[in-house]
């Protein structure tokens, strides 16, 4: 998932279906507060990577689905399956990506003038658990690249880098969303 233009991760797991990307729109007086999943198969519940587009990766570093098996002991903080990518081997630091680009010029409860008004924001939230590897150990981060109609990048942001060593931790952020956006590469 990385500088996702999309997430990185380095051995990471990301999981559970609380890997996610949602709408809101920011407070200003009668404006509609959108919730709801804007990804598909945001936490690798199928147990597959349908719904997302991999990117890069070479060998062990391609991203994958796991039920717990990949890293004996490190299971998905919910459900059954989460995503995992690792950094290959003599590979110069390659890293595997996940994307999945998301149509929000046709949301429900979000009109394009919200939209070119900067009123509404998209909000990322993962857990995210590193495998202890010492000063390399695994990192997690999302990005977002937000596009136009003509799918011109617009913007890329970046959650910062997530490595947390022996317990999952949630990250959320809220990005606002440029005026003319019409599709994010998550």
């Amino acid at each position: 998932m990385k500088l996702l233009r999309q997430s990185v991760y380095k051995n990471a797991l990301l999981t559970g279906s609380l890997v996610g990307l949602g709408f809101l729109p920011l407070p200003v007086l009668g404006q509609v507060v959108l919730t709801g999943e804007l990804l598909t198969n945001p936490g690798a519940e199928t147990g597959n990577l349908t719904g997302w587009t991999v990117l890069g990766g070479l060998g062990n570093t391609t991203p994958s689905v796991d039920n717990g098996t990949y890293d004996p002991g490190y299971n998905p903080h919910t459900g059954t399956y989460h995503f995992v990518g690792d950094t290959y081997p003599g590979g110069g630091g390659a890293q595997g990506f996940l994307q999945q680009n998301v149509d929000v010029s046709s949301l429900p409860g979000a009109t394009t003038a919200q939209i070119d008004g900067g009123t509404v924001a998209a909000q990322v939230t993962f857990w995210e658990l590193s495998y202890n590897q010492g000063s390399s150990s695994d990192y997690a981060q999302i990005g977002l690249t937000f596009k136009n109609a003509s799918a011109t990048t617009l913007q890329t942001v970046a959650t910062s880098t997530v490595m947390s060593i022996g317990v999952w931790q949630q990250t959320q952020v809220t990005f606002n969303l440029p005026a003319s956006t019409r599709s994010i590469d998550y």
